[in-house]
């Protein structure tokens, strides 16, 4: 009789049958189960599991068979597996994760380029640096993405270049149709006042850069208009008319502008549309000059 059937027997289980070779009174001991010696909480799992229930032989099969059904589902060694945290809002919770991935350890780790003497660039890098390590992208991954917001302010700047392109065309049209015939010789006026107020170089190619809104071209108008229309008044102080202060200087500009092929041609041209434009305004104040003193 078995160990087994004899505890059984002796605990009192139907049908158990009593070895007569054990002196009554003895007291049953059922034999010890395979993982008796392992700690409550493996014994608790294996007995959540059913494997309480088998061999050790069989027990080990079931669980080799689970760990390899485990594997599959995986897919990976445990090595690269990541774990999420529990709460992923917390502050640096997702460090750990961003840095397996191959975020940098700090942000100068992305090794953005800014352009020399450029403090917007520089700005930028830094923000771009700063917002990209806080959002734990790799290297790779910020790159893409400055090419991205690289190419989206390009657009942005092109589109609303064209857009104020559009919108000083579409103002110009508007003030020529208010100008009509004296359209051209007005923008000259607003033109010539633009090189006549400009320091330097780079003031006249910046208001000359803005002649194209209608409300700028209008105000240089007339500026310009009154810069050419400053009389000479006999009796007075001197004053300038294009670089002559007297009446045998003006006689001298006069016959200096007549041999000028392009101004008497435009000069011409005034006339004969009955323009007030800038030559005609000019040669009108020269004649002021010269007839200054005369009856």
């Amino acid at each position: 009789m078995t160990d087994t059937a004899v505890a059984a027997a002796a605990l009192g289980v139907p049908g158990a049958v009593v070895d007569p070779a054990i002196p009554a009174g003895t007291p049953a001991v059922l034999p010890a189960s395979w993982f008796s010696t392992a700690d409550e909480e493996t014994r608790g799992f294996l007995q959540n599991k059913g494997l309480d229930k088998k061999d050790a032989a069989a027990a080990a099969f079931d669980l080799v068979g689970q760990y390899r059904n485990l594997e599959k589902l995986r897919g990976v060694p445990a090595d690269r597996l990541l774990t999420l945290p529990a709460d992923p809002a917390v502050a640096g919770a997702m460090d750990p994760i961003y840095e397996r991935l191959g975020r940098p350890a700090k942000p100068d780790g992305y090794e953005m380029k800014s352009e020399a003497g450029d403090q917007s660039s520089a700005d930028y890098v830094k923000w771009a640096s700063e917002t990209f390590h806080k959002l734990g992208l790799t290297k790779t991954q910020a790159t893409e993405a400055d090419k991205a917001l690289r190419a989206m302010v390009a657009d942005m700047d092109t589109r609303a270049q064209e857009a104020e392109a559009v919108a000083k065309q579409a103002s110009m049209t508007e003030l020529q149709a208010e100008w009509g015939n004296t359209y051209a010789t007005n923008v000259e006026l607003a033109k010539a006042a633009v090189r006549k107020l400009a320091a330097g170089e780079d003031e006249i190619n910046a208001l000359t850069a803005a002649i194209g809104d209608k409300a700028v071209v209008k105000l240089f108008q007339k500026i310009g208009a009154g810069l050419a229309e400053s009389p000479f008044h006999a009796g007075g102080p001197a004053q300038s008319v294009s670089g002559a202060t007297t009446p045998e200087g003006a006689k001298a500009k006069i016959a200096e502008l007549h041999n000028d092929r392009e101004f008497t041609a435009a000069y011409a041209k005034e006339m004969m549309e009955g323009l007030r434009g800038p030559r005609s305004i000019l040669m009108t104040n020269l004649h002021k000059l010269a007839s200054a003193g005369h009856a």
